[in-house]
């Protein structure tokens, strides 16, 4: 066993002796300068281009076996320009022999001076890089491989590579697409690699200068790294990364930014079909961004998860420095204090975001949001907070006053009413929507509103959209509704149940008006359903019942029965004038109630009351949507007053009735009393309406109108009128109706 290994080593002796022998006589004998006439044929030959070596060609054998070449020029294909395809000042590169026997790669230093690539496409649309590497595929036995294909598919499995560094100096590369009319261009480009060894770390810097013409841009970039490659294992690993960019341009989103990219670590196992990060941070227009990230199953489909993190910023800054012009607020240092953290997962079947929270001003939102794709996308979103006071957001109220006083006021111009209110495109939309969304909020303000205990459920399933519940505490008043919204059908149809229980009204309009024009606790019901997608259609199709009251409640500002009491005075007296109110007056009163039933577009009211102390008014009448009319009559009389008002309880007044009319159109309404409920009630002696028979009427709503109707149907040839009626036996119709016309002008 020792003889045989003796002659072994001889015999590999001998021939690392023979092998650096004939590479000494290579040198010796063989001058690669005498083959560039040779080199030069044969790219000709291969891709129709011009190649110039113009300085020397320096052949190393050992240890290194390497070339060195001065200036080298490849010419453009036949129409594409005398500039050359590929050009550079200097090359160097060379192999380390004996580490070739065991099937190792070691490349020395390589250094790459003033490389330019022009890349062209001219305007028919051919490049001129297709003659590079074009062989028929015809030329390839069956079964065999080319070279490429082979070096790809040993790529990375046993090969053991090293290199000694890498210098690329000044080298730029252009590509001019001519049919297009666009031009890129990496201008000074340098790269610097250390000593490069299978799984050892190595220092990495890059720079660069990019230039666009469409769309316009220029920018510099920098970055510097310690990588690390591992061929055998495909696992590639960069840490401590700085990179930095600075453009400008139009394409630049504010014109000009400078952003700075860092990581800890960026890992790429492509054996695994895995890239992880680690302290990934980025800053850009003055926000800080961090980010984790680890993303697997590369080529089947990515899947990531990971956590996002923007530190607080200010938006309106943010904003300015995007281009953008930052909104106006009531608060100046709203929006100022902006931050943002959040987890995902997500894979080409489903992404979910958990655990957002977004704080505004030191105010807090959170939720939570996923999506599962498939041929009809499924979202689920929650959204919740504990206290939201928008008012800080508001345009500031010079601004809005501002505006409006600069903005000329213009009609709207009137559109076609047959216009549909919602495109089909929408509704195919919403027939594929499949959601679930909830919102929450414990105390909103947004004034004039004040919102508590808010509720918002939002459904949609194949053209049915829901949003039941959405109810809310709004000045101690619960209310709760449903809304759906069905555009399964050609025709959209919409369905509405709301209820309203205890709402102080008093605050609200005090909220809305900065006066309090009615107090008192309002109670309301409703269901209505309508179907169609143009205007007219919704006021004919409009159905469903209505329902309100308001309980104990003053109408501050007038005081109804003085106005009807002067009223009646100055009927009795033919005055003429304005009835003045005093401005602490006020009217307090006991109920407000009615309801209606709508029946294609038709309000029907019966049964309107009003009870106050002083007063009782009944009502009745119709509202027709499709013809945009009123025809309502309203009936008021005084009552007996209590003490201290200033009207005894046997005045001659008490009791009268007054029947006023509301009719007409929206636009075109016109309030007076009705001529023929008022001549037939003093034809019949009927203007006392209550009577001895107050008590009974009092209780019933529409006891006035009926009142009414019955003592004015009555025949006129009634006993001649008594001394307790002198208004009656004094006036005439036509004088009557003027007169409380007059006084109805001064009321309103």
């Amino acid at each position: 066993m020792t003889k045989f290994i003796k002659w072994l080593l001889i015999i590999v002796g001998g021939l690392a002796g023979l092998l650096i022998a004939g590479l000494i006589l290579v040198v010796l004998l063989v001058d690669p300068n005498d083959y560039k006439d040779d080199i030069t044929k044969a790219v000709h030959n291969a891709t129709g281009m011009q190649l110039t070596i113009e300085g020397p060609l320096d052949l190393r054998v050992f240890p290194w076996i390497g070339v060195d070449t001065g200036a080298v020029r490849l010419g453009n294909p036949q129409g594409f320009g005398d500039d050359p395809f590929v050009s550079l000042q200097s090359a160097s590169v060379s192999l380390q022999v004996l580490p070739l026997l065991s099937g190792s790669v070691q490349v020395g230093q390589i250094d790459v001076q003033g490389l330019t690539a022009n890349l062209i496409r001219n305007p028919n649309g051919a490049a001129n890089w297709e003659a590079i590497g074009s062989q028929d595929p015809a030329a390839t036995p069956e079964g065999e491989t080319t070279p490429a294909e082979s070096s790809q598919g040993e790529a990375g499995q046993g090969l053991d590579l090293s290199i000694g560094g890498l210098k690329v100096t000044d080298a730029n590369i252009v590509f001019d697409d001519r049919q297009a009319g666009k031009r890129f261009a990496l201008q000074g480009l340098n790269l610097s690699l250390g000593e490069v060894r299978p799984g050892q770390p190595f220092d990495l810097a890059g720079s660069l200068r990019l230039e666009s013409s469409e769309p316009p841009l220029q920018a510099t970039l920098e970055a510097r790294t310690v990588a690390a490659l591992d061929l055998a294992n495909q696992i590639y690993e960069l840490r401590d990364l700085t990179a930095t960019v600075q453009a400008e341009g139009a394409a630049v989103p504010g014109g000009t930014v400078q952003a700075t990219a860092r990581a800890t670590a960026l890992l790429a196992d492509m054996s695994r079909q895995t890239v992880t990060t680690e302290g990934l941070t980025l800053n850009a227009y003055g926000v800080d961004l961090a980010a984790e990230l680890a993303a697997s199953e590369l080529n089947a489909g990515p899947k990531a998860k990971g956590s996002l993190r923007i530190e607080p910023f200010d938006a309106k800054k943010l904003l300015a420095a995007l281009g953008q012009t930052p909104p106006q607020t009531t608060d100046p240092t709203a929006l100022t204090d902006v931050a943002l953290q959040l987890e995902f997962d997500y894979s080409p079947d489903a992404a979910t975001v958990r655990n957002l929270l977004l704080r505004l001003d030191g105010q807090e939102i959170t939720g939570e949001a996923s999506m599962i794709a498939g041929k009809i996308p499924a979202y689920d979103i929650k959204v919740q907070a504990a206290s939201l006071n928008l008012d800080p957001y508001r345009a500031p109220q010079a601004k809005q006053q501002e505006a409006a006083a600069t903005t000329p006021q213009k009609s709207a111009p009137a559109g076609d009413p047959n216009q549909p209110l919602l495109p089909e495109s929408a509704m195919e939309q919403l027939r594929t929507l499949r959601l679930d969304a909830q919102f929450k909020v414990g105390r909103l303000q947004a004034s004039p509103a004040e919102i508590s205990n808010l509720l918002v459920l939002i459904t949609a399933r194949d053209g049915l959209l829901k949003v039941e519940p959405a109810s809310f505490t709004l000045y101690e008043g619960d209310f709760t509704s449903a809304l759906r919204m069905d555009v399964r059908g050609a025709t959209p149809g919409y369905g509405l149940t709301a209820k309203l229980d205890g709402l102080a009204i008093g605050p609200l309009l005090q909220a809305i008006q900065g006066k309090q024009s009615l107090s008192g606790r309002t109670n309301a019901e409703a269901a209505l359903t309508v179907r169609g997608n143009t205007i007219p259609l919704l006021k004919q199709t409009l159905s469903g019942n209505v329902r309100f009251d308001i309980h104990d409640g003053i109408f501050p500002g007038v005081d109804l029965a003085g106005v009807m009491t002067k009223a009646y005075r100055r009927l009795e007296s033919s005055q003429d004038g304005a009835i003045q109110t005093e401005d602490d007056a006020s009217t307090r009163f006991g109920l407000v109630s009615g309801s209606a039933t709508i029946t294609n577009g038709l309000i029907d009211n019966r049964d309107f009351l009003f009870k106050s102390p002083f007063l009782q008014a009944d009502g009745e009448g119709q509202v027709s949507l499709p013809e945009n009319s009123i025809n309502y009559l309203v009936v008021g009389a005084l009552l007996a007053s209590t003490d201290g008002q200033g009207r005894g309880d046997k005045a001659d007044y008490v009791g009268i009735g007054i029947p006023i009319r509301v009719k007409g159109t929206f636009d075109d309404l016109h309030f007076w009393p009705d001529p023929v409920k008022w001549a037939e009630m003093i034809a019949g002696g009927a203007l006392n309406i209550l009577g001895d028979g107050a008590g009974s009427l009092l209780d019933t709503p529409g006891a006035l109108l009926e009142a009414v109707g019955g003592l004015a149907g009555q025949k006129s040839d009634s006993p001649s009128p008594t001394p307790q009626q002198p208004a009656q036996e004094k006036k005439d119709p036509a004088k009557a109706l003027e007169d409380v016309g007059k006084a109805l002008e001064g009321l309103f």
